[in-house]
């Protein structure tokens, strides 16, 4: 009886595939690199425009004496479920510095 009470708990639990974590994975690192090679060095009124709305900011010190934010954009990516966060580089004319797929 044990055995059989055992046997079907392990069924039930959830399991990744190595696929499918294969599968996740490479769509989270084809993000990171499509967010990079798109925004890095553009002007964050770009990205607010393109996404139609501002990000969650917060300030972050920076080893370069740059005035910093990390701005926050949630999940805008159903399969990758990335959390967009873009760093910036504040000033007259704020510059996309880095993305990250969080």
């Amino acid at each position: 009886m044990f055995a059989t009470i055992a046997t079907m708990l392990m069924s039930c639990s959830w399991i990744p595939k190595p696929e499918t974590m294969d599968s996740f994975t490479s769509a989270r690192q084809s993000r990171e690199a499509q967010m990079r090679e798109r925004w890095e060095g553009h002007l964050y009124a770009e990205l607010v425009k393109e996404m139609g709305r501002t990000g969650n900011s917060m300030t972050v010190p920076s080893k370069r004496g740059e005035n910093r934010s990390l701005i926050i954009f949630g999940i805008n990516d159903p399969i990758s479920r990335c959390i967009d966060s873009f760093g910036v580089i504040n000033g007259d004319e704020p510059i996309i510095d880095s993305y990250s797929c969080r």
